[in-house]
């Protein structure tokens, strides 16, 4: 069964919102990597013409985005990451084990942003690093 469709089930036995967090972790790359048929040229009505934009484009920065993933015997893990150029760059990663504990962290900019962990049992924390001191939330 595909873990969107797993977390999707416990999270309708439970409402434990850990489940929501992880469906999510999981359709982020899945929407990246669809076969969408992306049109290059003056054909793509969406696409933007740089050029036409006028002056200091033409060092516009190149953004990245990089997306792993392994499973062994145990546990998952996960990592993405996206690198805007000179603005910022954003690093995501969880782990989840077979049990249904976890963790997951959102750096931004080499700052820790955002972590959470949780239980097999459906306990866990979420804390928000961007307060001084850092704000947990447990459920």
């Amino acid at each position: 069964m595909s873990p969107i469709i797993g977390e999707s089930l416990a999270y309708a036995e439970n409402d434990n919102l850990v489940h929501l967090l992880v469906i999510m972790f999981f359709i982020v790359p899945v929407v990246i990597t669809l076969p969408i048929g992306i049109k290059y040229g003056s054909e793509n009505l969406a696409a933007v013409d740089f050029d036409t934009l006028g002056m200091g484009m033409e060092n516009r920065p190149v953004y990245t985005t990089e997306v792993s993933w392994s499973y062994h015997a145990t546990a998952l893990h996960m990592e993405m990451s996206f690198d805007f150029g000179d603005t910022s760059q954003v690093f995501y990663e969880m782990s989840m084990s077979n049990d249904g504990s976890g963790d997951y962290t959102y750096t931004q900019n080499g700052d820790l942003t955002y972590s959470a962990s949780w239980n097999a049992n459906g306990t866990g924390q979420w804390t928000n690093h961007m307060t001084s001191p850092p704000i947990v939330t447990y459920w």
